[in-house]
């Protein structure tokens, strides 16, 4: 997006690109409790600091896709960059440090069967899956003789194995693709309900995943990563097990441990809020791309402003359970205004604009035109005084985070006319 010159006398008080900038605006308050990781411009998986923001990249074609802001995770899997401290059964073997991996060190680990069985790897520890949660198990794996992998979890006790089935995700190394399970003709394997998916990286690398809901509570050493025939022979690093319907980024274990990644803080406060922010009219363009729906019940946070409480703010948020954009006023406690009706797609870029004024308007767009508008002459902008602006997420009461990126944030100290929202998502 870029200002037209049908806004040549209508000037951005912010103007937030994070995808050309690739920086954090000094007027940006940010924290996050623990280290984190991204992909950098290479291709290749960087690990940053505490409190430092991560700009991530399409790990393809290098291009920045803007601040990534996600919620908290925990990574269950042990071992998961120390693959060679997986217990490697039926005969197999693994070697440690065998391989580049795709954080550019020498740490993958190479797997092998012993020619006389299917070999599989776990990382020995029994662990407890809730019904009614939905995980995510994800690896980077690289063909090394053989092309094919498997993640397979022991049946019954998930949605997707009908009762009786393992649960499967195969994929193919070579082509980089998944391999349908639930074709097989002997009930033996099926495909997971949430799906398998297969991305790739750099020096012939993929990330697959598998997500699957647990039906009935129980504690298991499932198959981590299992061979293909009796010779099977690959590279993997960077296991991850995690309560969510998608492998967000990679949470670096080395020992017997869980490890958590903290959430994503964004917010502009104080005398650089009041600066920019015109309490009487505003307008609000956002780019944005979510990964995948919030965990629970709730919403993935786009943007909030806010007095600092539960009561009073307006924002728009993202309904992962029905993937919509919704927005709302809250005031004094009551929510006064929702729209929810634009569709979006999991893994795009999207576009949303308001304008608040003496009424309100909106228009959601994509790359297939504008999905939807919607204006309410009776609502104005709130008569509460806001102080803070969030970016991407919700410190408190909710916790909320967008899960994804934002390209783009821009606000204009008044309210545009419904020509001039419609023509700035359409530049």
């Amino acid at each position: 997006m870029s200002i037209s010159q049908n806004f040549s006398n209508i000037r951005p008080s912010l103007n937030l690109n994070f995808a050309r900038s690739k920086t954090l605006d000094p007027r940006i308050t940010f924290s996050r409790t623990t280290t984190g990781t991204y992909v950098e411009s290479n291709g290749l998986i960087e690990s940053v600091n505490t409190d430092e923001p991560r700009f991530d990249h399409d790990p393809v074609t290098g291009e920045c896709l803007g601040l990534l802001i996600e919620q908290s995770r925990d990574n269950i899997c042990f071992y998961g960059t120390t693959i060679q401290n997986f217990t490697a059964r039926n005969s197999a073997t693994t070697t440690a440090n065998a391989a580049t991996a795709p954080d550019g060190t020498t740490t993958a680990t190479r797997l092998q069967s012993s020619g006389s069985g299917t070999g599989f790897y776990d990382d020995n520890n029994g662990k407890t899956y809730t019904s009614g949660k939905t995980y995510t198990f994800s690896c980077f794996f690289k063909a090394n003789g053989t092309d094919e992998v498997v993640i397979l979890l022991y049946g019954a006790n998930w949605t997707g194995a009908d009762g009786v089935s393992n649960v499967v995700g195969k994929f193919d190394l070579t082509n980089g693709t998944t391999i349908d399970q639930d074709t097989d003709g002997n009930n033996a394997t099926r495909n997971p309900s949430g799906g398998a998916k297969i991305e790739s990286y750099p020096n012939d690398w993929y990330r697959c995943s598998i997500t699957e809901t647990c039906s009935t509570t129980h504690t298991q050493i499932h198959q981590h990563i299992r061979s293909t025939g009796d010779n099977g022979d690959i590279y993997a690093w960077g296991y991850q097990i995690e309560e969510n319907s998608y492998a967000s980024s990679l949470i670096i274990t080395t020992t017997n441990a869980t490890v958590s990644r903290g959430n994503d803080n964004y917010k502009i406060d104080g005398t650089n809020f009041s600066d920019f922010y015109n309490p009487s009219e505003s307008s609000i363009y956002v780019r944005f791309n979510i990964k995948g729906p919030f965990l629970s019940s709730g919403y993935n946070k786009l943007y909030e402003i806010s007095d600092g409480t539960a009561d009073n703010r307006y924002q728009t948020l993202l309904n992962g359970e029905n993937s919509s954009i919704y927005e709302s006023f809250l005031i004094a406690g009551s929510n006064n205004l929702n729209f929810n009706a634009s569709t979006i797609t999991f893994g795009s870029f999207h576009e949303v604009i308001a304008g608040f004024g003496t009424s309100y308007k909106r228009y959601a767009y994509n790359a297939s035109g504008i999905l939807d508008t919607n204006t309410d002459t009776s609502i104005g902008i709130s008569t509460f005084s806001p102080t803070q602006l969030n970016i991407g997420s919700q410190e408190s009461p909710n916790n909320r985070h967008l899960n994804g990126y934002i390209s783009q944030l821009v606000y204009y100290p008044t309210k545009l006319t419904d020509d001039q929202l419609q023509n700035l998502i359409l530049q």
